[in-house]
């Protein structure tokens, strides 16, 4: 049995916890948390997407106040960080430190100093790190790495990928719209994207990215980025926080050379194939599971059988993070940047 303890009991942390409880040979047993009802399992969070958060059951689970008491005190085999962004790394850090295994949520951290101490750490101890970068195990999107790594469909032409959502004005504290903490719209939420597009199609040569300031939050609230790729014709990126009512909506657009795949998350179905010279169009089925359940029980595995988390090793989460400073650093500059 592994036993894991969470820090966090916010949006991701309950989200978390009740996926634990439908994977076999784990358990929680201890959580922290700064809020007494929150301890309790019993104060409701908001997000932008429905993780099904009911009352909790906490039977059995100790319950700390602090993240420092959990790591010091809680029997426990691997800490899963669902804290503010900006507590990420200090917390991540002190966990491998303590001999612990650590999951930790995205995005890594608000730097890549901080990032690189948490690699370190990793190392020195001997234990297992992986960030969550749920995209990764979403269906639709494991089905579309499928699409262009076997080339099914031949090669991909063109990719567009979009983000967007009102501003996360749930956020505990207002953590999330304060760029000093959250980094932002770019760092907490477009993030999604351009880690899966790196994951795909590995780092572009080049990033030429617009954005700006959308009001009610601070930092860079939207951006759209043009990849240049050597093998792909035409990569975008698009994602931001508004103040309009929008909800959340996440899409792409795949066009390959013998069809064109469209994802829109908020229909149903939300896949659909339009191939060349068909008359209709079709709606693949993908794999079943929850990206969400399915990054933990993946994680969970290695820490198992003692195996490196190849799928999303944390050197790959961290260059995520970094072409996410080249969008920024494009921005700033009004020019396109290299990618070293």
């Amino acid at each position: 049995m592994i036993k894991i303890g969470i820090l966090g009991m916010g949006f991701m942390g309950r989200g978390h916890f009740g996926r634990y409880a439908t994977i076999p040979d784990a358990k929680v047993t201890a959580i922290a948390d700064v809020e007494p009802e929150r301890r309790r399992g019993e104060m409701q969070v908001q997000g932008n997407i429905d993780l099904g958060l009911n009352r909790l059951d906490m039977s059995g689970v100790q319950a700390f106040a602090t993240a420092e008491e959990l790591i010091a005190q809680a029997d426990v085999d691997v800490v899963d960080v669902c804290l503010p962004t900006y507590l990420h790394s200090r917390y991540s850090v002190a966990a491998l430190q303590a001999g612990k295994h650590v999951f930790c949520e995205k995005p890594m951290a608000l730097s890549l100093a901080e990032a690189d101490t948490m690699l370190e750490a990793a190392d020195r101890a001997g234990r297992l790190l992986m960030i969550g970068h749920c995209i990764r195990f979403w269906p639709e999107f494991v089905y579309l790495k499928e699409l262009v790594d076997n080339k099914t469909l031949g090669k991909l032409l063109s990719l567009r990928m979009s983000r967007l959502g009102t501003g996360p004005l749930w956020s505990w504290n207002g953590w999330m719209l304060d760029a000093a903490r959250s980094g932002g719209a770019v760092l907490d939420l477009h993030i999604h994207d351009v880690d899966f597009v790196h994951y795909m199609l590995g780092k572009p040569a080049v990033i030429d990215a617009q954005g700006g300031e959308a009001g009610g939050a601070t930092g860079l609230n939207f951006v759209m980025a043009a990849y240049r790729y050597r093998h792909v014709p035409r990569v975008t990126i698009e994602g931001g926080w508004m103040r309009a009512g929008l909800g959340f909506q996440a899409s792409y657009d795949a066009w390959f050379e013998g069809g064109f795949l469209q994802y829109k998350g908020w229909e149903t179905p939300t896949l659909t194939l339009y191939l060349n010279d068909a008359q209709e169009a079709t709606h693949p089925e993908v794999a079943s599971g929850d990206a969400y359940t399915n990054e933990l029980r993946y994680f969970l595995n290695c820490v198992a059988t003692g195996t490196s988390p190849e799928r999303c090793l944390p050197r790959s989460a961290r260059d995520s993070l970094a072409l996410v400073f080249k969008e920024q650093e494009s921005v700033r500059r009004l020019a396109p940047v290299s990618v070293a």
